[in-house]
């Protein structure tokens, strides 16, 4: 009873029926898997871009990781050594010195408020490295994102040997681009050349 549909059929009708089962089964299997495949690889095809964008910056990078190294070690033998000895004391090297960080300060977005020497610059004794070690206060008032760039001006400067030693920032609610700041540094100045 269950086949007898199927045994009434020609050879012809039962050919039919298959192909349109094909057909119908087809039909399934494309709604049913590959339409929903297609979506997802329209869904992922910008994401791959950017995949693919990232591997190419990474190789680009990679390419240049040898001239980097090179330039690091260029850099690393080149600023390691101290000031030359100069023929002005340490408080005729004030004003250069002074200047220089307001023009780091201005070129960070930073205010200064006052600068004060922690020691008297008269009677500064030379360290073991031979430059006279002028330890000094800056108060100030910046966003943290200029500070930052300040300090990085400040250790970075090829003109000044400068070492920063204590940071302090208060967060001021009303303005976040004037919180009040203390840095304390010490600056290397060149020692005075004795004839």
């Amino acid at each position: 009873m269950k086949f007898l549909i199927l045994e009434n059929l020609t050879g012809r009708q039962r050919s039919l029926l298959s192909g349109a089962a094909a057909a119908a089964g087809l039909l399934l299997w494309i709604g049913g898997v590959v339409l929903p495949l297609q979506r997802a690889r329209g869904e992922l095809h910008p994401k791959v871009q950017v995949l693919e964008g990232a591997v190419r910056q990474a190789a680009e990078r990679a390419a240049q990781l040898p001239a980097i190294r090179e330039e690091l070690e260029r850099l690393s033998s080149a600023g390691t050594e101290l000031p030359a000895p100069s023929d002005r004391s340490a408080q005729e090297q004030l004003p250069a010195l002074l200047e220089g960080l307001s023009r780091m300060a201005r070129e960070s977005g930073v205010t200064i408020q006052s600068v004060r020497p922690l020691a008297d610059p008269a009677i500064l004794e030379p360290a073991a490295s031979g430059a006279l070690e002028l330890p000094l206060e800056v108060r100030l008032s910046s966003g943290y994102h200029a500070l930052g760039a300040f300090v990085a001006r400040v250790e970075g400067s090829e003109a000044f040997l400068i070492r920063v030693e204590r940071l302090e920032i208060w967060g001021e609610a009303s303005d976040i681009w004037n919180h009040p700041a203390r840095l304390e540094f010490r600056a290397f100045l060149a020692p005075t050349e004795k004839p």
